[in-house]
């Protein structure tokens, strides 16, 4: 009985290291570059809105591995296509009755398992005789083209700091994870509240690449107090964060009058 019930804790413990070791992430690629083949009179694939993928990241080998991806189109029924297999860099799944065809296969290839460029392309498969799977499949190209993939903005608070600035109370919320910037710079993101005047956001650009925006994790906002002499001080702000074996470093510190100008004044929070 003792046996058993420790044998019973080992696989608990098993199964709930394994689930603790893969994060089940989200990214979307707007309007991606495309360019169908058409094959059927009236089966308009060229604009395509949004896709989205899902997919599985190991801690243990840093992997990512594709589970499911979504094709939001402008002019045509969306599908959703799951149980991919992999080889490399390259992943194919099978998508039954899908529009008018029998069967779609979608191939994406990306570049070193990474998702922020990938190669798509749509095929329809055909066979010669389909009262027999010895006849051969052709696959004739119906879509294809290019997506850069992101993570959508986190809303995930994971601090708060109240300090006073010009003598106007300043609230600020830090978000767990960085995004991209319209100006292409990765950054971690504070929601700022100046009472007096308004609410902005403010952007502490990080170093790590873009690729690992979900193996590095906001942890605090940083403030530091200089002082100026006669009762003033120049206040710096940084973040804090922690990457995916625990190691905790902090960003470069940067004055908080000028994101604070940048933001209210210049309008780059907006």
């Amino acid at each position: 009985m003792t046996k058993l019930k420790l044998l019973v804790t080992s696989l608990f413990l098993i199964s709930l290291s394994y689930g603790v070791s893969a994060q089940k992430l989200y990214w979307e690629a707007n309007y991606p570059m495309s360019q169908s083949h058409p094959l059927y009179p009236g089966l308009e694939l060229q604009h395509i809105n949004k896709i989205k993928l899902w997919a599985n990241h190991s801690v243990y080998d840093n992997q990512l591995n594709i589970q499911r991806v979504d094709f939001d189109f402008e002019q045509a029924s969306d599908i959703s296509i799951e149980n991919f297999t992999r080889d490399g860099d390259r992943y194919r799944a099978e998508l039954e009755g899908a529009w008018v065809f029998r069967k779609v296969i979608l191939e994406l290839e990306t570049v070193n398992n990474q998702l922020n460029d990938i190669r798509f392309r749509l095929f329809v498969a055909e066979q010669e005789n389909y009262l027999s799977d010895t006849f051969p499949v052709f696959e004739r190209l119906l879509l294809e083209g290019q997506a850069g993939f992101l993570m959508p903005d986190s809303e995930k608070v994971v601090d708060q700091l109240s300090q006073s600035v010009e003598q106007k109370t300043l609230n600020l919320t830090l978000f767990d994870r960085a995004s991209l910037q319209t100006n292409g710079e990765l950054a971690f993101r504070i929601n700022s509240i100046w009472f007096g005047k308004g609410e902005r956001t403010l952007y502490i650009p990080v170093a790590f690449p873009i690729d690992t925006i979900h193996l590095n994790k906001a942890i605090a906002i940083v403030w530091d107090e200089i002082p100026l002499g006669n009762g003033e001080f120049d206040y710096m702000i940084g973040v804090s964060y922690a990457d995916q074996s625990g190691y905790v470093q902090t960003t470069p510190m940067l004055s908080v009058q000028q994101l604070l100008d940048d933001a209210y004044i210049n309008g780059a929070g907006l």
